[in-house]
């Protein structure tokens, strides 16, 4: 398999995966549009200290206890489901009651932050300042089951342990968001979930022609805590 060139790409519990015949074609940066970063220049990885705790028997439970801005009526939901076996096949199934931009963040099960969303592969189509764009009333799947055109699939990687992935709903145009991964002694955990909120919270966006000054972003977020065996 072939691991997708997308900056900040890197190990994910959930990995978009090329055919090896797409990967010279992906070689390349995107043109994009807009740039995030968060206040103070680009977010430095976090190394974990500790090893990952085991998937705990109440991940669910963190699930239900999510809370954060959702303006947009945001929601994400995982399929088969949010207990997977390394080596599954996932699809997200995301609707919104608000038009905007959808990105995708993973936390790996030791704190490995990686934009799976939108990707390299997904940007091919259509203008890549528009390819994220999703609207209300139209429920999407990422990747698309039925459509022979989606060239990528996310794959549940070890190791096993906790995992989350984070939606993100923007009404303003953002295709790259430059994220801290999360601490290791967060992984598992109500926190995990906050510190990428809250590292969302404060990124601003830089219009790459515009002399404006960084802009603050209005997100819609909704997450998923889900165990990797």
């Amino acid at each position: 398999m072939v691991r997708l060139p997308f900056a900040p790409m890197v190990a994910a519990a959930l990995v978009a995966v090329l055919p090896l015949a797409a990967a010279a074609e992906d070689s390349e940066d995107n043109t994009r549009a807009v740039r995030i970063l968060p206040d103070g220049g680009p977010a430095e990885a976090t190394v974990p200290a500790t090893p990952p705790a085991p998937p705990p028997a109440n991940y669910a439970a963190l699930n239900t206890a999510i809370k954060a801005d959702n303006p947009a009526g945001l929601s994400l939901d995982m399929l088969p489901g949010t207990d997977v076996a390394i080596g599954t096949k996932i699809v997200f199934r995301i609707a919104t009651r608000k038009p905007g931009y959808l990105v995708l963040v993973d936390v790996d099960s030791t704190g490995k932050l990686t934009q799976i969303y939108p990707n390299p592969r997904s940007t091919m189509r259509g203008a890549p300042e528009k390819s994220n764009f999703i609207k209300p009333g139209a429920p999407i799947s990422l990747p698309d089951p039925s459509s022979p055109y989606a060239g990528y699939e996310f794959v549940a990687e070890g190791p096993a342990g906790t995992a989350m992935v984070v939606a993100l709903l923007s009404e303003q145009p953002v295709q790259i968001v430059d994220l801290p991964d999360v601490a290791a002694t967060a992984v598992g955990q109500a926190d995990a979930f906050k510190q990428v909120y809250e590292a969302a919270k404060s990124l601003k966006i830089v219009n790459g022609n515009d002399t404006a000054p960084p802009r603050s972003v209005s997100w819609s977020v909704d997450a998923k805590y889900y165990a990797i065996r």
